[in-house]
């Protein structure tokens, strides 16, 4: 699953698995794209890069210039995930934007 804190433009994937394995993925390669309510492109393949030592987790922290948009704005965050046998994950959410003052601001 992934998450778009806003106070601080961070999006974490978490507890990559692989059920047919039984291993966290933890050489993945991991994008995020993020696109606002029109479905304009924010973010475009932003690469993840794997949190050392973890059990599957990727963060990156977006850009504190990009425009996320403002209060009551609605984004949506797709992170997708490629592993070397090929095996590919996809999570999508939507995000509120909240405690935001100015467009693009952490």
């Amino acid at each position: 699953m992934s998450i778009l804190d806003t106070n601080d433009n961070c999006v974490t994937l978490e507890g990559l698995f692989n059920k047919v394995s039984q291993a966290y993925e933890n050489a993945a390669t991991v994008t995020v794209t993020i696109t606002d309510s029109t479905g304009a492109v924010l973010v475009s393949a932003l690469s993840m890069p794997y949190v050392t030592a973890s059990n599957g987790d990727y963060r990156v922290v977006v850009p504190a210039a990009t425009d996320l948009g403002d209060n009551g704005s609605i984004v949506t965050v797709a992170v997708t995930a490629t592993t070397g046998s090929g095996s590919v994950y996809n999570a999508t959410g939507s995000v509120y934007v909240y405690n935001r003052q100015l467009a693009g601001t952490a």
